[in-house]
């Protein structure tokens, strides 16, 4: 009963380390997964605010006079415009994975603004086909000037015309899906007459962001713990059966043990019934005897039938 008692213990003190083990893995691949989520939303945050100074300093470089000297009419061949347009260049080109640079203006209508120039107006055809298809798809033209832009559903950008913005999440139109940043252009009296805008494609954006943080690292630390999670389980396993073979081992020495101490009452037992045969014998006394052998053979059972329950 007793060694029984000890076995069930080392198995459940297995079970029990087992069951901790496979918690602590879980609890740790949860705790991987949140960390890399918000590291993600923060790499995020940072590569937002990043862009969003581009787009303060790329705003300095430009006023209000010659955005004002731009207007529908303006043909792609004046030197006004096509100056802009190479600016817008240069800015697009100075800022890594910006895909489009281009300053918007308001219109009398409150819902819409207008394209004062953009940094791919001037591009050929061959340019402007970005999926190289051979042809120029809706989504890769160029912009006009003073073509109209829908801001109504475009919060980050109506608010570019009081202060820099940032688009909270990817922004779609019928160019594509962007990250965008926006900022004020102001006229001498510090009155904002216009906004540049600055566009990272949203598959561009993301590589950007995670660029420090690979989900191979994260899948990769989840495994070095699943590894530690199953060589806690082999070692808990291992001193089980450690724990079990020692017992098996103590129960054989106390068989062996009680075994031996069984000849003495068996030895009791055997010569005084011989001894009952003879009529000179003392029957008290061999009844006294008889009961304390009886007893220790009793007590030498009971302890085998402890060991083997």
């Amino acid at each position: 009963m007793i060694t029984s008692s000890l076995t069930s213990m080392g198995q459940m003190l297995l079970n029990r380390t087992t069951f901790l083990t496979l918690l602590l893995f879980g609890c740790i691949s949860y705790a991987s997964v949140l960390f890399y989520n918000q590291a993600s939303d923060l790499l995020q945050h940072e590569a937002k605010q990043t862009l969003l100074q581009h787009a303060i300093l790329a705003s300095a470089q430009f006023d209000a006079e010659e955005i004002a000297a731009i207007t529908p009419t303006t043909s792609l061949s004046s030197p006004e415009l096509r100056s802009l347009v190479n600016r817008l260049e240069q800015v697009k080109q100075t800022i890594p994975n910006v895909f489009y640079v281009y300053i918007l203006r308001p219109t009398t209508d409150d819902r819409y603004v207008e394209f004062v120039a953009e940094n791919d107006m001037l591009y050929t055809d061959d340019q402007l086909d970005y999926n190289n298809n051979g042809t120029v798809d809706l989504h890769e033209v160029a912009v006009t000037v003073g073509e109209k832009y829908d801001i109504s559903q475009a919060p980050y950008m109506r608010d570019a015309f009081v202060r820099p913005s940032v688009e909270e999440d990817f922004a779609y139109d019928s160019w594509g899906t962007w990250m965008s940043a926006y900022a004020p252009i102001r006229d001498e009296n510090g009155k904002p007459v216009a906004i540049i805008g600055l566009d990272i494609e949203a598959q561009h954006f993301v590589s950007l962001s995670q660029r420090m943080l690979s989900p191979i690292y994260v899948l990769l630390f989840i495994g070095i713990v699943f590894v530690i999670a199953l060589v806690f389980i082999a070692l808990s396993h291992k001193k089980n059966v450690d724990f079990e073979r020692k017992m098996r081992d103590e129960r054989r020495l106390i068989v062996r043990q009680a075994i031996s101490n069984l000849g003495d009452p068996i030895s009791t037992l055997s010569y005084w019934t011989e001894l009952l045969t003879d009529d000179d014998i003392d029957t008290k006394e061999a009844a006294t005897v008889l009961a304390e052998a009886t007893t220790k053979l009793n007590a030498v059972v009971q302890n085998l039938n402890q060991i083997t329950d």
